[in-house]
């Protein structure tokens, strides 16, 4: 579990906090647990300064050391107390019972960071293709779905298709269930959500190795096969395709499993 403290410089000049604190966090009833420093950095968290209403973070993590066997459920902290490396002691509360930490074992601390913005990616050359796809009415759980993807390029120029795209195929059921994602934590800190019954997903290249480009308003077609889970449900499955990469997206479509 990943928990953030965010300070706030309410001062008119600008501030630091950099390095690592002594972070103790304690609870009426808990024994005091005593933060190792050892947390790596977020991407693109830098010490620097704070300037007049910015925050800078301070990352604390559950850690996987424990003395002799974990215990079977999580304790709850909602104070901590943070002794800068400068002197002096902040005491946080948190507030929102739903956030608390849960500790099993020890915890980890790192340093005093603010977020310096990261450059947005480069979309690849094929970020300008649309797929569409060509999927059978019907298929049969347990066996394999054969349908053709169609990659056009819409725009006034050729599109390159070096370095080879990868891909990602999926198919799920549109039945869903409820699962919950840590049963063993108190009830106000549970998280039901809704998952398919069945479900497959893989990460493919595509082959290019006769077909290195695509001209411009021109598409070529692939052939596609994934395998449907057995337990796949009697129903509509749902089936997505799409390049891996920023700026491109999915293509989808219905199957009726028979």
């Amino acid at each position: 579990m990943l928990f953030s403290i965010v300070f706030t410089n309410t001062d008119t000049e600008p501030c630091l906090l950099r390095g690592t604190p002594r972070v103790v966090a304690t609870q009426p009833g808990l024994p005091d647990r005593i933060a190792t420093p050892g947390y790596r950095q977020p991407l693109g968290g830098v010490p620097g300064d704070m300037a007049p209403g910015a925050t800078t973070v301070l990352s604390l993590q559950e850690g996987v050391q424990c003395d002799g066997t974990p215990p079977p459920t999580a304790a709850y902290y909602d104070h901590f107390d943070v002794t800068l490396p400068t002197g002096g002691t902040i005491a946080v509360k948190v507030d929102n019972t739903n956030s608390r930490l849960g500790l099993r074992c020890d915890f980890l601390v790192g340093q005093f960071h603010v977020q310096v913005p990261q450059p947005e990616p480069t979309p690849p050359p094929w970020s300008g293709l649309t797929a569409s796809l060509d999927l059978p009415d019907s298929a049969q759980a347990g066996a394999t779905l054969n349908y053709v993807v169609t990659l056009t390029n819409p725009t006034d120029d050729t599109i390159t298709l070096q370095p080879r795209p990868g891909y990602i195929e999926a198919a799920y059921s549109t039945a869903t269930q409820t699962v919950i994602h840590d049963p063993s934590a108190p009830p106000d800190k549970q998280q039901p959500f809704r998952t398919p019954i069945s479900a497959a997903k893989k990460t493919y290249a595509l082959n290019c190795s006769a077909v290195t480009s695509i001209p411009a308003h021109g598409n070529i077609r692939y052939a596609m096969q994934l395998a449907i889970p057995a337990d796949m449900p009697t129903e509509t499955m749902t089936v997505h395709w799409g390049l891996l990469g920023p700026g491109t997206g999915l293509s989808g479509g219905t199957v009726q499993i028979r």
